[in-house]
């Protein structure tokens, strides 16, 4: 893996899919700390507790409007 990460454009979508992972793991931290189940959370966003634990578990299919209300 060392020597795949040299190369630069492996490197880059590797960064790029570890700060997508992150906001997945911010997202579930945040709801965490703040005592919420996903079927809360669903209920504030107006959507279904799949759609949070999805957007929790791979936010780069998550949608901008999703997040948003989040």
């Amino acid at each position: 893996m060392e020597r795949q990460l040299k190369k630069p454009h492996v490197r880059k979508a590797f960064e790029e899919e570890e700060r997508v992972f992150n906001i997945g793991i911010a997202l579930a931290k945040q709801r965490k700390r703040k005592g919420l189940t996903q079927e809360q959370v669903s209920r504030q966003m107006g959507t279904g507790a799949p759609q949070v634990s999805r957007t929790e578990r791979k936010p780069k299919r998550a949608n901008v409007q999703t997040l948003f209300h989040y």
